[in-house]
C-alpha cells in the first residue's frame, strides 16, 4: 500500500517578504500597486528557508521520524532550494534518500523579476543547476539525477498553464505509482 504525506516546504524568505507586505497593506502604509512594486523587487526567485522555517523543518523531522519507518521512507522533493532546505532534516532523521524531481513544484515554480519598459513584471528565469543545489545543501542523501546533467532544470519552461501543471501532477503521480519510486 502506497501511502503519502504531502509537506509544503517550511517558511521561506519570500514568505517572510510576503507577510510583511500584506501586513503593511493592511495598515495602508501603502498601495496595492506599491506593496507589488515591493513584492517583485524583495523576492527571491529561489528562496532559502528563513530562520523560523529551518525550526519548521527539523520540528517536522522529529514529529514525523517517530511515525514513518526509517530507511523504507523516500521523499521526493522539488529542485526548489526552500523544499530541498525542509525536506534534508527528514531525510536525516528517517536515514533515507530524497528524490529531486523536476516535476515536483509548485505552479510556475522559479520565476524572476522583469524590467518590461518601466514596469517590473514575473518573467522566466534560469534555475540553478544540480551542482549548485548540491553545494548548497550538502548533502550526500540527495538524487539529482532526474536533473539534467548540465545547466539549469527548468530549462525554457517559462509561464506554465493550469492544464501544464495538472499534467505535471498527474505524471509525478503516475511516478510514484511506478517500481521507479
Amino acid at each position: 500500500v502506497l501511502k503519502v504525506l504531502f509537506v509544503r516546504h517550511a517558511e521561506s524568505y519570500n514568505n517572510v517578504v510576503h507577510r510583511e507586505l500584506a501586513a503593511g497593506l493592511r495598515a495602508q502604509r501603502y498601495s496595492a500597486e506599491e506593496a507589488k512594486a515591493r513584492w517583485l523587487a524583495l523576492r527571491s526567485a529561489d528562496a532559502k528557508l528563513s530562520p523560523a522555517g529551518r525550526v519548521q523543518a527539523a520540528l517536522l523531522a522529529k514529529a514525523w521520524s517517530k511515525q514513518l519507518p526509517a530507511k523504507s521512507a523516500v521523499i521526493l522533493s522539488s529542485a526548489m532550494l526552500r523544499a530541498l532546505e525542509t525536506a534534508k532534516p527528514l531525510s536525516e532523521a528517517l536515514d533515507c534518500e530524497v528524490l529531486v524531481r523536476t516535476d515536483c513544484h509548485e505552479v510556475n515554480g522559479v520565476y524572476g523579476i522583469c524590467d518590461s519598459g518601466g514596469k517590473l513584471s514575473p518573467c522566466y528565469t534560469k534555475a540553478k543547476s544540480w551542482q549548485q543545489l548540491e553545494k548548497e545543501v550538502g548533502d550526500a542523501r540527495f538524487d539529482f539525477s532526474a536533473l539534467p546533467e548540465e545547466g539549469e532544470w527548468n530549462r525554457g519552461a517559462g509561464h506554465e498553464s493550469e492544464e501544464s501543471g495538472r499534467q505535471r501532477a498527474a505524471e509525478l503521480a503516475a511516478f510514484c505509482r511506478s517500481e521507479e519510486a
